[in-house]
């Protein structure tokens, strides 16, 4: 059963990479599927990663795919108040939520808050601006579990 779910990531990821008009290869492949498995990476914490698991990627070209792939939309991008950049396999609508003391991002779905923001953007236009997306990070504390 894991080796077809393994399959079925693979031929997914090589169609979801040719679909975005890339073509597929051994580290784009790769790239991708990190991305799915790191939480908010950075360009270095998935360039990390392909060293320990052998494979031979520059920096530059770690970076080059990310941004890519973020062009495509196969990948969204984040900002940090820092500019650290973060990427991240999740491009439906999720606000992120921030801690500075710890670095530390985690994603927040609120259906309600998504729909008021859309609804108040269609009542509200915001003259010579096209909005594509609207991306929201709240910064606070993560309270101890």
């Amino acid at each position: 059963m894991k080796k077809e779910m393994i399959m079925n990531d693979l031929k997914s990821n090589q169609k979801r990479i040719a679909d975005a008009g890339l073509k597929v290869t051994q580290q784009r492949l790769a790239i991708l599927e990190l991305i799915r498995t790191l939480e908010h990476p950075c360009t270095e914490n998935v360039y990390e990663s392909l060293q320990k698991n052998s494979l031979d990627v520059s920096l530059g070209t770690v970076y080059n795919t990310l941004e890519s792939f973020a062009d495509r939309g196969l990948i969204s991008r984040m900002v940090t108040e820092t500019g650290l950049v973060r990427y991240e396999p999740n491009c439906d609508g999720h606000y992120h939520l921030y801690s500075r003391e710890e670095n530390r991002i985690e994603d927040y779905k609120n259906e309600e808050l998504q729909q008021y923001l859309a609804d108040y953007f269609k009542r509200n236009k915001i003259p010579g601006f096209s909005i594509d997306e609207i991306q929201v990070q709240i910064t606070g504390r993560f309270e101890s579990e």
